[in-house]
């Protein structure tokens, strides 16, 4: 079975990160968004009322949308506006929204967690949804947790509860195919020119010309991972504990503050440049800037 092309599409958009208007903007998962601006203090943007997982950070024309547990959302210079999202006559944002997609040809979709991958119109107040060919492999009680979409061979990749679909569109052709059922709830989706890794409550996994679990190297437990990205050179993943990636093995990434995280229910790392990770932490309840040479700094 053909899983993955050789090469993948080299414009690969962070869901964490985005630099708009000269600010730069990351996701802090549980926390909110953390706004960065050179000569302004660091502000952390959280949804009002809080009791909210953020989930997706995406630019479509000239907004930033922030979609979570409880709704989407326009980000906006100090704050959060909400979005209505309907499907069907109805409002469906306070089921869950994963992320907003866009592929090459101008076509956007929504990630619902409750009714799968929908095309979506963003209207002048609301976001109107409707179900095309691409949403047929989608079932009840299924939920999308994570999405990549390889616009140089038309694939979308989605990792669910229910395993990984792969989703094709050459011209009007869908095909769907679900990988083993073995590898459990898909948290977390990277791809680089080797092919894909998946992040799973269980484990990781790498799909190239074939699906393989890495090897975990000397670690406590099974890794469950929520987030993985480049650092630099290196693949970084997290979740309950900070480790490094590559196509043989998983292990802990070798810094002060990865050895302490071992066992952490959950933290969330983000990229800031090639020597510096952002790194949230439920354990240490606070925001650090990890360097490669130096002590983490919390920041907030």
């Amino acid at each position: 079975m053909r899983y993955l092309a050789n090469e993948y599409s080299k414009s690969k958009c962070s869901a964490q990160h985005k630099n708009f208007q000269g600010v730069d903007y990351w996701l802090i998962n549980s926390e909110g968004v953390l706004r960065r601006k050179k000569g302004v203090k660091d502000s952390l943007m959280s949804i009002p009322g809080g009791q909210e997982v953020l989930m997706g950070l995406s630019q479509i024309g000239t907004s930033i949308f922030v979609s979570g547990t409880n709704g989407l959302y326009i980000l906006q210079a100090h704050g959060f506006k909400k979005i209505p999202v309907r499907y069907q006559g109805r409002d469906i944002s306070g089921f869950g929204i994963n992320d907003l997609l866009q592929t090459e040809d101008g076509h956007m979709y929504l990630n619902s967690l409750r009714y799968g991958m929908l095309l979506c119109h963003q209207m002048e107040d609301y976001i109107e949804c409707e179900s095309d060919a691409l949403n047929h492999w989608f079932k009840e009680g299924n939920s999308i947790y994570s999405n990549f979409y390889d616009s140089l061979n038309r694939t979308f990749y989605i990792g669910t509860q229910q395993g990984l679909f792969v989703v094709s569109r050459p011209g009007q052709f869908v095909q769907a195919v679900e990988n083993p059922a073995a590898i459990g709830t898909v948290r977390a989706l990277y791809a680089d020119q080797g092919g894909l890794y998946i992040g799973t409550e269980d484990g990781v996994f790498h799909l190239g010309v074939d699906l393989k679990r890495l090897k975990e190297n000397h670690l406590p437990g099974k890794p469950l991972v929520t987030k993985i990205h480049a650092w630099g050179a290196t693949t970084v993943a997290s979740g309950n504990g900070l480790y490094t990636l590559n196509e043989q093995g998983i292990q802990i990434l070798n810094t002060q503050m990865g050895q302490r995280l071992t066992g952490e229910s959950i933290c969330v790392s983000v990229p800031i440049d090639d020597s510096q990770l952002l790194l949230f932490s439920r354990i240490y309840k606070g925001i650090f800037v990890l360097n490669r040479q130096f002590p983490a700094i919390r920041i907030a």
